[in-house]
């Protein structure tokens, strides 16, 4: 299926959607679903969603999108963008391909677990990915932090203001 934009927007991270739908441009948001937190319980940081569970804010976003017919949203992956004059053309996993005006990427990250038996199953739960998002409950109780190559002694200070003296850091190559 051939489709135009006014803009497209690749993301595994965070749908910034707002102004486009509020101007009445036509959008395109393609979304894998490969959230690098949606392992995690909860979201912090975030007003107005703390504590609320990753998978209910994308659904919450998802429906908040679908009162604007403007943005079209589907679940799959971008796998070729090329300028053509002053647009691009994409194509995408599913075979849907088009045009757009403007393209906006948001990759995200992809979490490296180092090969220990058992991590998957505590990762987003005991064990996390970032000391920022996840690391107040965990104030007043023993911490380690696990960083791969120099990322490890990156974490001192975060570990630090959670409680001083109480943490490890270790190192993997």
């Amino acid at each position: 299926m051939k489709v135009a934009f006014d803009e497209m927007r690749c993301s595994h991270r965070r749908w910034r959607t707002g102004r486009t739908k509020r101007c009445r441009r036509s959008a395109l948001l393609c979304d894998e679903g490969q959230q690098r937190n949606l392992s995690s319980p909860a979201i912090h940081g975030l007003l107005g969603r703390e504590g609320r569970s990753p998978a209910a804010f994308l659904g919450e976003a998802r429906q908040e999108l679908t009162r604007y017919n403007s943005v079209s949203i589907r679940g799959t992956k971008v796998t070729d963008i090329v300028s053509v004059g002053g647009s691009f053309e994409f194509s995408c996993a599913d075979g849907t391909t088009g045009n757009a005006s403007k393209i906006f990427l948001a990759m995200g990250l992809i979490d490296e677990l180092p090969e220990l038996s058992g991590i998957e199953p505590l990762y987003g739960i005991s064990i996390h990915h970032c000391l920022y998002c996840d690391g107040f409950e965990y104030a007043g109780k023993p911490v380690a932090a696990l960083g791969k190559g120099d990322k490890g002694a990156e974490l001192a200070p975060y570990d630090e203001t959670l409680d001083p003296g109480r943490c490890s850091l270790q190192r993997w190559d």
